[in-house]
């Protein structure tokens, strides 16, 4: 038996396994059922949690099920599913971190600051680029200290001198999506100094912070539920 017929049984909910079978409107429904019943049943919810922690830290062959988990739980903004979600951006499956960005930026503060957590000692580029793309969400929040907390943290990463390239591009990015004018003189004085003036992602960066005049943060929108399971199947559903 495959892993991913292992990960199917255990789903022993109708619910549940229907996750791994349905495709087009079926499988719309079937997620929009599961967010109904894991925001009432925590249980459900704790079910949800322990297929997607399968799926992430056992590596499952198609994971096509734990992507659809992940954006329930982003939904229903699931706090204890956050550890497992922010494992899920250290894997290989980029649809499965896709999903576990999405949910990160859903979820809010309590995984804002557990991505924050989780980055002072990540090694891995992966899992540092898609943190680094959470992150940005803080801008969606309307929470008094979150956007300040968040990019305070990615500033001072900015700073460090052992911070890789790839790393840097993400933090500037990040905080340029932010707003965050502080970082302008040490994103220009890194392109100079490391790149020698040229980088393309940090000449976007620095661009994007000199056209914002008022600091003025640029919210990432989260996509709908429906649209991300459409974009990801490539199904066109009935409305």
């Amino acid at each position: 038996m495959n892993d991913y017929r292992r990960q199917r049984d255990m789903a022993d909910d109708e619910e549940l396994s229907i996750l791994f079978t349905a495709a087009g409107n079926d499988l719309v429904r079937a997620i929009e059922d599961c967010i109904e019943l894991a925001g009432r049943r925590s249980a459900f919810e704790r079910r949800l949690i322990e297929l997607l922690e399968l799926a992430v830290d056992e590596g499952l062959d198609d994971p096509a099920g734990a992507v659809w988990i992940a954006l329930i739980l982003g939904e229903i903004q699931s706090r204890p599913a956050i550890p497992a979600l922010i494992r899920a951006l250290t894997g290989s499956d980029e649809a499965l971190a896709e999903a576990g960005v999405d949910a990160i930026m859903r979820i809010g503060e309590p995984a804002f600051e557990a991505i924050m957590q989780a980055l002072d000692g990540a090694e891995e580029p992966e899992f540092e680029h898609a943190a680094y793309q959470a992150l940005a969400g803080a801008a969606a929040w309307e929470h008094p200290y979150l956007l300040e907390e968040v990019r305070d943290f990615l500033l001072e990463r900015l700073k460090r001198p052992a911070l890789g390239a790839r790393s840097l591009e993400d933090a500037g990015l990040a905080l340029a999506r932010l707003g965050d004018r502080r970082a302008l003189p040490v994103l220009k004085r890194i392109l100079k100094e490391r790149f020698k003036g040229l980088n393309p992602a940090l000449q976007d960066a620095i661009e994007m912070l000199q056209e914002n005049a008022a600091g003025v943060p640029i919210a990432t929108v989260v996509t709908p539920c429906r649209e991300r399971v459409r974009w990801l199947t490539g199904d066109a559903f009935q409305t």
